[in-house]
């Protein structure tokens, strides 16, 4: 058990996050149909990502540095940047509660 919590904790470190999504490796080993996914995460799935990233439970938990990933949502949010990928699996991390 302990291994596998702290396998998880280097998943929170921000600099391996912010590695992890700027390697194509990433959009191989999770290949993204196609489909308006970046479109959703700016319009109708906007407030799922605010809830799952950014609500009372996340928050509580203290798994990511809210402030560092505020930043790569609004960046993404406002065109600035594509993180399609990385917001894809923070989400599949969030639902499937690893």
């Amino acid at each position: 058990m302990e291994r596998i919590s702290t396998s998880r904790l280097a998943l929170f470190n921000f600099r391996l996050t912010h590695l992890a999504q700027r390697m194509p490796l990433l959009k191989k080993v999770f290949p993204m149909p196609k489909f308006p996914f970046a479109d959703w995460l700016r319009g109708p799935l906007k407030p799922l990502v605010e809830q799952l990233l950014f609500g009372k439970e996340a928050n509580q938990l203290g798994l990511f540095d809210q402030q560092y990933l505020y930043t790569l949502i609004d960046e993404h949010m406002d065109g600035r940047r594509d993180l399609n990928y990385f917001i894809f699996l923070l989400l599949t991390f969030e639902l499937l509660g690893l």
